[in-house]
């Protein structure tokens, strides 16, 4: 198998499958996860009356799914920061495997990746603090 299938197949495989696997999750339980089940249950959240990590991730997903992106960055900035970075990678795989020249693809910064996890990092923090001083950006706690 030549190399340029090779790549397109590594790089664009995954995209489809995490897309098909998003649609269907968003499709079974986004109408409970918006009305506030807790679907999955989050040991975290049950043990230490806090905000996990990933809280949010679900609301956001099912948003952005919706086109929401406003109420996606809210419930989960990670996902739609994640979203914008890695789809300026898919695009220059795409330009570079058409034009046959990897210098697009090479012109993306690895550094923004780095991005993602203090994004939520950040964002474990400030809703956590915001929670204990009474604000509560999700409602699971306080209603």
């Amino acid at each position: 198998m030549p190399l340029r299938r090779k790549i397109t197949l590594f790089l664009f495989l995954p995209l489809a499958l995490l897309i098909l696997v998003s649609v269907i999750y968003v499709l079974l339980v986004g109408e409970a996860i918006l009305s506030g089940e807790d679907v999955i249950g989050c040991s975290f959240k049950h043990t230490f009356f806090l905000y996990c990590p990933g809280c949010g991730g679900s609301r956001s997903l099912i948003a952005l799914l919706s086109l929401n992106f406003i109420d996606s960055f809210i419930f989960f900035p990670a996902l739609p920061i994640s979203v914008l970075i890695l789809s300026d990678l898919y695009i220059r795989a795409v330009i570079s495997f058409i034009k046959n020249d990897q210098k697009y693809l090479r012109g993306f910064k690895t550094q923004l990746l780095i991005i993602i996890p203090a994004v939520i990092i950040l964002n474990f923090f400030v809703r956590n603090i915001l929670l204990l001083s009474g604000i509560d950006l999700l409602g699971d706690f306080i209603k």
